[in-house]
């Protein structure tokens, strides 16, 4: 739960049918008010990866040693339901990574600097034994980042989902773009695919990278995303079934030699990184390839 909950900061007014921020390199609309879409909030549901105890073998933190923070750089917090400034306790590990991300969004996509993230927040106590991050302090739930009233991203599939054509298209793009940035910092990244409760939010712990980027592993996760990544963000048509099979193999070297870097995703952790540095510039407009 948020800390305080001063008053709600106004309402910020997108369009669904337009593009997140005027990434015309991506071939989408500009940016433009509406009361279409109106920032949307909801209470759905906040869930997040369970690890069985022997993994976390240590008794949860106490509360009171995790700082509330109210930012990530330049990017005020605010809690999604209820639209409000709040402050969440991080660990001090995990709120540095989540420092090195936004500085790593803000230099590879054209939006201007972050100003806000919405989400449904950091350090809970779950009171499930501590096989949660959240009860570390060591995960967070994104929902959706912005620069005043333009939207880089929305983790909300469970609203945008039910859009069509190239509504969903942009949307869907930019989400897996934000994706790619999040899984180069977090190897343990969920998304919509991973089950409903993440219909709302992307959540992201750093229980396996810790206080450095991430590796491929090839992990059910990673595999889903990857094959997303490859499928919306670069054309390739790419099955969504968390086999690293033969073509995702394929597909994935096409966009290594593609953007210059050569070899395969599993040829070493620089392979992994280009690939989602340039999916995640490719799918923000930032460079077309």
């Amino acid at each position: 739960m948020p800390a305080h909950t001063p008053a709600p900061r106004p309402n910020r007014s997108i369009d669904r049918r337009a593009l997140l921020g005027g990434l015309t390199a991506a071939g989408l609309a500009a940016a433009g008010a509406s009361p279409a879409y109106a920032n949307p909030r909801g209470s759905g549901p906040v869930g997040d990866e369970r690890r069985g105890t022997a993994r976390l073998a240590a008794a949860c933190v106490t509360e009171t040693s995790l700082p509330y923070q109210s930012s990530v750089n330049s990017a005020a917090l605010y809690y999604e339901p209820t639209n409000a400034a709040a402050s969440f306790r991080f660990d001090s590990t995990m709120h540095s990574r989540l420092r090195v991300w936004q500085t790593f969004w803000d230099a590879n996509t054209p939006y201007p600097v972050m100003t806000s993230i919405d989400s449904y927040g950091a350090y809970v106590n779950r009171n499930d034994g501590c096989v949660s991050m959240h009860n570390y302090g060591r995960a967070f739930d994104i929902a959706s980042a912005w620069t005043g009233g333009t939207r880089h991203f929305t983790a909300r599939y469970d609203i945008w989902k039910a859009w069509t054509g190239t509504e969903l298209t942009n949307v869907r793009v930019q989400y897996w773009a934000a994706a790619a940035s999040l899984h180069m910092h977090f190897a343990h990244t969920l998304t919509y695919l991973y089950n409903t409760a993440h219909h709302n939010h992307f959540h992201v712990d750093n229980a396996v990278s810790g206080s450095g980027l991430s590796s491929l592993s090839r992990s059910g996760t990673q595999t889903w995303s990857v094959q997303a990544m490859l499928n919306y963000v670069w054309g390739k048509g790419t099955g969504i079934d968390g086999v690293w099979g033969a073509q995702t193999t394929q597909h994935s070297d096409e966009v290594l030699a593609r953007i210059g870097k050569g070899g395969s995703l599993t040829s070493s952790q620089s392979h992994w990184h280009a690939f989602l540095t340039a999916t995640t510039r490719k799918g923000t407009g930032m460079q077309a390839y």
